[in-house]
């Protein structure tokens, strides 16, 4: 479809609650499961990531944060939509140029 619209597609793979988020016991609006879907496609999309045209894996974004990242269970905080933003123009940036 990109190609007929004579433009690039991008993939992005987005963070969740369930993965890499060092604050999900504290934090007090997201979800608390544990051994979700996520523990185990999450790992193998990662390690595939590198290898999908135009893929990116941002499901690590949540890692390094401090304090609450979401404003209910599922949905981020205005400063996690501007990083994932960030992210995901910076992933674009050598074809926006």
């Amino acid at each position: 479809m990109a190609s007929l619209a004579n433009t690039k597609a991008y993939f992005f793979c987005q963070p969740v609650p369930f993965y890499n988020y060092p604050h999900q016991a504290e934090d007090p609006v997201t979800f608390k499961e544990k051994n979700t879907r996520f523990d185990f496609i999450y790992p193998v999309i990662e390690k595939q990531a590198d290898s999908a045209k135009n893929y990116f894996f941002l499901g690590n974004l949540l890692n390094p944060e401090k304090g609450n990242s979401f404003v209910d269970g599922f949905h981020y905080s205005p400063n996690i939509h501007k990083k994932i933003a960030a992210a995901m123009l910076s992933s674009m940036k050598k074809d926006l140029q």
